[in-house]
């Protein structure tokens, strides 16, 4: 039999900045019309490779699913993104799913045992109580009322494709108020050495290269040196 794919809305609640917790199926009724009863569901191909697509593409993977367990009439997996920076897709991926713009998922499965919800209708929906799970994506599109995403981390800002959690934030200001105070030291040390040659030459009247001082002011190194100096003060 074909490989058939279930649509899950999804809902996000806390967890960490680089997972989210999924429902990836659920033993109720999609509007696809099938059932999918979690207890048949065969886990062991999928968990031996759990990569999580954006929408059915296996060229865009965009994370892990760990964690994959049965639990009552639900599967539930958490997700890991791929780390920020590596794939433009799974940033991208990562920002839609984290500010609730994307809240569904989709899996694929191929049936091995089922029966007719409606026996006048055979072709019609099924309920599938024997099943292979053989991938799991982010969609655009919700079918099954059931499923959910059950978590994603709080407090995180999109900027740029990049998210920043609140804890890097303030590390990251922390990081800039320091260089800002060592540029300040910097020029400070600048100004006083404006006029003052003792530092820059030696007793005998040359500069620290060797060169011969020009009698007035800083050598013609120095001045270099401190033209440098003023660079890294300035650089942003």
């Amino acid at each position: 039999m074909s490989m058939i794919r279930k649509l899950l809305p999804s809902q996000v609640t806390e967890i960490g900045d680089d997972e989210v917790e999924v429902v990836m199926s659920t033993g109720a009724i999609a509007r696809d019309g099938h059932i999918l009863v979690p207890g048949g569901a065969d886990l062991a191909q999928y968990r031996a490779n759990p990569v999580v697509l954006w929408q059915h593409d296996p060229g865009q993977p965009v994370g892990t699913a760990e964690g994959i367990r049965v639990d009552g009439d639900k599967i539930i997996a958490r997700v890991r993104f791929a780390p920020l920076g590596i794939s433009e897709v799974a940033d991208r991926t990562r920002g839609l799913v984290k500010s609730g713009v994307i809240g569904a998922v989709s899996v694929g499965f191929e049936p091995t045992e089922g029966e007719p919800l409606d026996p006048a209708r055979p072709r019609g929906g099924q309920r599938f109580t024997g099943w292979e799970l053989l991938e799991c994506s982010f969609v655009s599109v919700p079918a099954d009322t059931g499923a959910v995403v059950t978590a994603r981390a709080h407090d995180v800002e999109v900027r740029a494709g990049k998210i920043l959690s609140q804890a890097n934030r303030a590390s990251l200001e922390a990081i800039h108020g320091s260089i800002d105070d060592a540029r300040s030291a910097l020029r400070d040390f600048i100004d006083s050495t404006d006029t003052d040659t003792t530092d820059i030459q030696t007793s005998d009247g040359t500069d620290e290269a060797g060169g011969a001082a020009n009698g007035r002011g800083l050598s013609l190194d120095a001045r270099r040196r401190r033209a440098t100096l003023l660079d890294l003060a300035n650089i942003d």
